[in-house]
């Protein structure tokens, strides 16, 4: 969808802005959480005509030095970086790479906020809408509308044409971007796998807490869960009482609600997320030993297959550590077979 199709609200851009923007034509974003499609929203409103790529942390740290403007990711070649990931400041401040035109910050609640910052339209009311539920998002306090948005954009983050269109109505609609029409159609077409999700997580929080008393978990999905409830099964988990979640993905499977996703997986890998509330672990600095990174209490990490014995290994010698008793639970199409 070309974005001069849409028409998007007009905002004052300061003279330094514009000189900035003279300099940039090529962007790459982060491609799978509203921080990364907020940010390609303001950009799509300082300049509708900017190309503008959705990367993972793991295509960014392998892409050519093609970009003038990297955005919620680690800096590429020489591209003005901007990023408020501890993991990336460190990186850049230990291999000297941070520069003076980077805006990074790992203080800030979303990288969207600093480019708006660096962009001096910060002050301006729609943008400020954005800059809001980027930072809601980023920090894990999700409203009905954001959860939608998000499994959305999660189940669409391998189809660039898909996140475009969702960036274009979050610059167009700002906070309002469910009156979307595109938007609406794809809440339609997931409402089946949304009430999955729900099963799923209640599944797991009665497993786990409910009926067992664990506040530390291991949760290895091998398959039957759709690839867009990984969030959920996480987060509901934390906001029940968990204390602890370390998720373990090897699903090969293909996804028959977002197919792009699966289209061209590569070796097999372990995709691990971790989620922490309420008790003293850095999600980051753990995750940092197997190559991931991210923040205190959300990190992110991938593995080859070779290295999760390992990993199991420390991940239980920490757990332990800090909470006592820790569960391990593997969700398969067998486990799974009396879940709703």
């Amino acid at each position: 969808m070309p974005n001069k199709e849409v028409s998007l609200p007009s905002i004052d851009i300061p003279d330094r802005a514009k000189k900035i923007l003279e300099r940039i034509e090529r962007v790459a974003v982060h491609a799978s959480d509203l921080d990364g499609i907020a940010s390609a929203a303001i950009l799509l409103l300082l300049s509708p005509s900017l190309k503008i790529d959705f990367l993972s942390v793991t295509e960014a740290k392998k892409a050519p030095a093609i970009y003038d403007l990297v955005v919620d990711l680690p800096k590429i070649g020489n591209a003005i970086n901007i990023d408020h990931h501890k993991t990336n400041y460190e990186y850049l401040i230990q291999h000297d790479l941070l520069s003076q035109k980077d805006l990074v910050d790992p203080e800030s609640p979303s990288a969207a906020a600093l480019l708006a910052k660096y962009f001096g339209i910060d002050g301006n009311n729609h943008v400020k809408k954005i800059i809001e539920i980027a930072n809601l998002a980023d920090m894990g306090k999700f409203t009905a509308e954001i959860y939608l948005i998000d499994k959305i954009i999660k189940c669409n983050s391998r189809n660039p044409d898909s996140l475009l269109k969702i960036a274009l109505a979050v610059a167009k609609y700002g906070d309002k971007f469910l009156e979307d029409p595109w938007l609406r159609e794809e809440i339609s077409r997931l409402e089946p796998v949304l009430k999955k999700c729900g099963s799923l997580s209640n599944f797991v929080v009665k497993e786990v807490i409910k009926k067992r008393g664990f506040r530390a978990l291991i949760l290895h999905v091998e398959s039957g869960v759709p690839r867009i409830c990984i969030g959920d099964l996480m987060h509901n988990f934390i906001e029940e009482g968990g204390r602890i979640v370390v998720l373990i993905n090897t699903m090969r499977e293909k996804d028959p609600y977002c197919p792009s996703l699966t289209e061209s997986m590569g070796p097999q890998a372990a995709r691990i997320s971790i989620r922490v509330k309420g008790i003293e672990f850095d999600a980051r600095k753990f995750l940092e030993r197997f190559g991931g990174g991210g923040h205190k209490t959300a990190a992110g990490a991938k593995l080859s297959m070779d290295k999760l014995p390992i990993f199991l290994l420390e991940a239980f010698e920490e757990l332990s550590r800090v909470c006592g008793q820790v569960l391990y639970l593997n969700l398969n199409k067998n486990t799974l077979c009396e879940v709703p």
